[in-house]
């Protein structure tokens, strides 16, 4: 079928535990990850290892613009191989990976910047909901937040795919029929 046509990236920029790979999670200072010995090379020197040290918006910037090459890289390698545009190659992550206060700081990311290769681009959310009418405004609410704050990231013109996950999470893992289903 012609609409399961493409290729999507699905969280795409969570990074997992970090710092609890090997051993017990680091404090959320040391929580900023790229210090292996290609980025250091790649930078071309020690990175700053917390946003007060100096050299720190420079680091950031860095790692910003290797998301942008490696989308650009990505993108192109697929269009290589399959040149077809109805095949779009889309990218998304949750609304609070791409649009985290700390996002920028931890992994380097703009996601304007990282957005713009792609034939479409996702925030998805996962509201909570009960079935009452506070909780469908809640999801409303936020459905709008992602779509304002998508739609600024990306520009008026990159398409934007919308994603949404809803559950009861108070009764999702209780073994039972559940009241309101995804």
């Amino acid at each position: 079928h012609p609409a399961f046509t493409g290729y999507i990236f699905d969280d795409t920029f969570s990074m997992g535990g970090i710092g609890a790979i090997d051993g017990p999670a680091s404090k959320p200072s040391e929580r900023y990850i790229s210090y292996n010995a290609f980025d250091k090379k790649l930078f071309g020197k020690e990175p700053p290892k917390s946003p007060d040290q100096p050299g720190w918006a420079e680091w950031t910037e860095a790692r910003s613009n290797w998301w942008a090459a490696w989308a650009d890289d990505t993108v192109r390698f697929i269009r290589e191989i399959d040149p077809d545009r109805k095949h779009e190659i889309y990218v998304e992550d949750n609304i609070g990976t791409i649009f985290g206060p700390k996002i920028r700081d931890q992994v380097g990311l703009d996601f304007g910047k990282a957005a713009q290769p792609w034939d479409a681009v996702g925030a998805y959310t996962t509201p909570s909901w009960d079935g009452t009418a506070e909780s469908s405004r809640k999801a409303v609410e936020l459905t709008r937040q992602v779509l304002r704050d998508t739609r600024t990231a990306v520009g008026p013109n990159k398409a934007i795919i919308y994603t949404f996950w809803v559950a009861n999470f108070a009764e999702f893992m209780k073994p039972a029929p559940a009241k309101y289903p995804t």
